[in-house]
């Protein structure tokens, strides 16, 4: 993928939104002998690292146990466009959109059960705030068996890169037709490409 800078996000803000926004990320990792390895998880942003957990017997642990260095990707797929939307005679205008980030990642991985407790802690305020569980502890007989198969993965980006795919290599008002075509067709994926269309236009103005 080539980064250009009209499709960078710079506001900080609005890249933490989207890394918040998003369910889970996607872990890359390699081996000693320079093979890799690919993991979706969830996880939690603390406003300086990303925190997951995995198996203590997932084969990306024993990778970050050798080499600490990962790359971290949030995707965000919203839509395709036909080319006649923006251009009546040249296909190549077709094109898609999406929001996509990415982070050289310095990983620690953590097994003692003060931390697994807090970090899965903070991940079920996150994604289950409304509770109807049972506490966490790992001593109990309820979740000993899992604290004993887990390790919390804290990955602390280095360097990022961002792409905002929305059109902005197109006047504004053919960018504004896109996104009134995205509304009239209608999918759950238009409307939310449209949303980010139009916030990208207004974000320019500001």
């Amino acid at each position: 993928m080539r980064f250009y800078p009209i499709y960078e996000q710079t506001d900080q803000k609005n890249v933490e939104d989207f890394i918040r926004s998003q369910a889970s990320c996607r872990i890359i990792t390699m081996t000693s002998d320079k093979k890799t390895h690919y993991g979706i998880f969830n996880h939690f942003f603390d406003g300086q690292s990303f925190i997951l957990h995995l198996n203590r017997l997932d084969e990306q642990v024993h990778d970050l146990k050798s080499n600490p260095n990962a790359l971290v990707v949030f995707e965000e797929f919203l839509s395709v466009i036909p080319s006649y939307w923006v251009d009546e005679n040249y296909a190549g205008a077709a094109t898609s959109y999406y929001r996509y980030a990415e982070f050289d990642c310095q990983a620690e991985v953590s097994d003692t059960p003060e931390l697994l407790r807090d970090a899965l802690q903070k991940m079920m305020d996150h994604y289950q705030p409304e509770g109807q569980y049972v506490p966490l502890d790992p001593g109990s007989s309820l979740y000993k068996k899992s604290f004993d198969a887990l390790v919390i993965i804290r990955l602390t980006p280095t360097s990022s890169r961002t792409k905002w795919k929305l059109g902005q290599n197109r006047p504004e008002a053919s960018r504004r037709q896109v996104a009134k075509r995205l509304r009239e067709r209608g999918t759950p994926n238009d409307l939310r490409a449209a949303q980010e269309v139009e916030a990208s236009i207004e974000s320019t103005q500001k």
